[in-house]
């Protein structure tokens, strides 16, 4: 993204390019006075004394020819270059001045241009500076001429209010000057700030799974992201307009174009593609040439498996929460167990009564802790499990529990030492759910496994704590 000192160059650059038109100003000015006593002699300009008025022009013309090369390269620095112009700028338009007959020539106007464009370059104390300068010498070379002799009449009032005007000049300069400066670096900015906008804005597009397509009223396309791409299945890399992108998707947009609905229900999109598509319309821009259209196209196939997974995540969430609340009684009835089981005057029966409440409260007890585990996405407790010696102790605890026979289900496991790296617990859940649903005498199971280890490395798990 741009910062702000990416356009600092640029706004740094404005003051060379301000010095080298003003450079541009005096060459022209001085060529300009040079071919004026050239061609009709010194009539106008040089009439008090044409040598002098020559000799400082060509000076002066010099000086601007080095003065653009200094600028060019930009050395010495810019404030050395300023103050340097003005002073010499003040120097010559006063002795090209007395050369053509004094104030009254005409020529001290030229100071007001030249205090105005050291105040353009300069900061504000400097300016007045260069214009109480400019003043003085101004004043100077009327008394020069009046101590000795050197025009036919002097005006010290039109000197002082040409000097009070170069004053005004530098103050009100400087106060432009100043002003344009902030509103530039503003507008800088500004721009930087846009451009970030629009990067910003260009990367989360692309960045986002929906398609996402701006058009303008005739369904030039604007903007494209990638999603939007792969799901029209665009392989022109700048495909200009809507019809080229996709037909069927064009003839939707001019179907709501006369209408504009925003809040418009998705219509289907139909596509040669496998899965199906959506289309969405909703107009941007509040003027009538900056109006748009973003064109959200979506895949009907994720945002099914959306909503499932939102459905799911609702379940499980619900499932929990009856998990939780069954909890609370299953405890007080396991505890009431406990004690009744502590009775001494218990016979047999009841006391086989009992334990089989505390051996299922147990049970239940870990189903609800395997349901809560599974809501808070904890890692299982993955362990080895020999899987003969563990069936043959889940088919005793199941005969036990529902009063089976110990051989009711045939156990057989080939090669007999397979292991396999689970959750007991889990597959407690699983087998337990396999026998209630199946009617006795018709479990028949083939099961095959790959070996998980050796078997002298592999030690028979205990048994399920759900049922121990």
């Amino acid at each position: 993204m741009l910062s702000p000192s990416g356009d600092t160059a640029n706004l740094n650059a404005s003051p060379w390019k301000t010095l080298r038109l003003l450079n541009v100003y005096r060459l022209a000015l001085a060529v300009l006075f040079m071919a004026v006593i050239v061609i009709s002699g010194p009539n106008v300009l040089g009439q008090h004394n044409a040598f002098l008025f020559i000799a400082i022009n060509a000076l002066y013309i010099l000086f601007l020819l080095s003065s653009g090369v200094s600028g060019r390269y930009r050395w010495p620095a810019l404030k050395l270059q300023v103050y340097a112009q003005a002073l010499i700028d003040i120097v010559a338009i006063t002795l090209l001045m007395h050369a053509s007959g004094g104030i009254g020539s005409g020529l001290g106007v030229l100071m007001i241009a030249a205090v105005a464009a050291a105040s353009v370059l300069a900061p504000g104390r400097a300016a007045l500076v260069v214009a109480a300068l400019a003043s003085l010498s101004l004043l100077g070379a009327e008394v020069h001429a009046d101590l000795f002799g050197g025009y036919r009449a002097t005006s010290y009032t039109q000197t002082g209010l040409l000097g009070a005007s170069l004053f005004a000049t530098a103050w009100l300069t400087v106060a432009l000057s100043r002003r344009a400066h902030t509103s530039e670096a503003l507008a800088v900015r500004r721009g930087i700030d846009l451009a970030n906008l629009a990067e910003l804005n260009g990367l989360i597009v692309n960045r986002m799974q929906s398609g996402i397509i701006v058009v303008d009223d005739t369904a030039e396309i604007r903007l494209m992201n990638s999603a939007a791409r792969a799901l029209l299945n665009c392989a022109d890399e700048n495909p200009r307009g809507l019809k080229e992108l996709s037909y069927p998707l064009y003839r939707l947009f001019l179907e709501w174009l006369p209408g504009r609905e925003t809040n418009a229900p998705p219509q289907k999109l139909e596509h040669d593609r496998a899965t199906t598509l959506q289309a969405r319309f909703a107009r941007v821009g509040a003027r009538r040439e900056d109006r748009g259209v973003v064109i959200n196209v979506d895949d009907t196939a994720e945002i099914n498996r959306q909503i499932q997974e939102t459905k799911l995540a609702s379940l499980s969430r619900l499932t929990a929460s009856i998990a939780h609340e069954i909890r609370n009684p299953l405890g007080a009835i396991s505890h009431a167990a406990q004690l009744l089981g502590e009775s001494p005057g218990m016979d047999r029966a009841d006391r086989r009564m009992v334990d089989m409440i505390r051996e299922q409260s147990k049970r239940m007890n870990a189903v609800i802790h395997d349901v809560l585990r599974l809501y808070r996405k904890d890692q299982p407790n993955a362990e080895v499990i020999v899987l003969q010696t563990w069936l043959e102790a889940f088919n005793a605890q199941f005969s036990r529990d529902h009063g089976l026979a110990p051989k009711w289900a045939a156990i057989s496991i080939t090669p007999p030492d397979t292991a396999i790296k689970m959750d007991a617990n889990h597959i407690c859940i699983r087998c337990s759910g396999i026998c209630t649903k199946t009617p006795s005498n018709t479990v028949a199971t083939n099961t095959s496994a790959r070996r998980w280890r050796s078997p002298a490395a592999v030690r028979p798990a205990a048994p399920p704590r759900t049922w121990t």
